[in-house]
């Protein structure tokens, strides 16, 4: 059993392939890619955070079925109520803490001595901010645009730039 890491899909939404600089030439290439990659990735009894921003849920889209028991932190895209996240997702949770890696998940990049408790024993690995890089060693980017398409170990956090 393993655990992977994700941010932004925003599956379903049209115009981040320009915002997000993403090379698909449709939303339906984009949103197949990355569950093809997920399902390629992730076996069932993995474990995936997903760091926020899943999807827009217009016109009766649903998410494709991914692998692996999936939580998520809440992105500034994402509602809590939101039955379809509700039904996908396992928990919901506004940050999670992993002490013996040194880890804070969060969507967005907080600022070291925000009310979390980060500090500079923590790597924050957020998302939020797409292509761009992180704004500095202390933090690790796994929006989709920074890993691929596809969701990466846990691990490989201490490998990003």
């Amino acid at each position: 059993m393993s655990v992977y890491l994700i941010s932004d899909t925003h599956f379903n939404h049209d115009k981040i392939r320009e915002y997000g600089e993403r090379p698909f030439a449709s939303v339906y290439e984009m949103n197949e890619a990355m569950a093809e990659n997920w399902n390629k990735t992730v076996l069932p009894s993995d474990t995936v955070y997903h760091l926020g921003d899943v999807a827009f849920f217009g016109k009766g889209y649903r998410l494709p079925v991914l692998n692996g028991h999936k939580i998520l932190i809440l992105g500034n895209h994402d509602s809590g109520k939101n039955p379809q996240l509700l039904s996908v997702f396992e928990d919901i949770l506004a940050y999670k803490k992993f002490p013996k890696l040194g880890l804070l998940l969060t969507h967005v990049p907080v600022h070291p001595t925000d009310l979390y408790g980060f500090d500079r024993s923590y790597i924050n690995v957020h998302g939020h901010i797409h292509q761009a890089p992180s704004p500095d060693d202390r933090y690790r980017n796994v929006s989709v645009e920074r890993i691929n398409f596809t969701p990466i170990p846990i691990e490989e956090v201490f490998n990003l730039t």
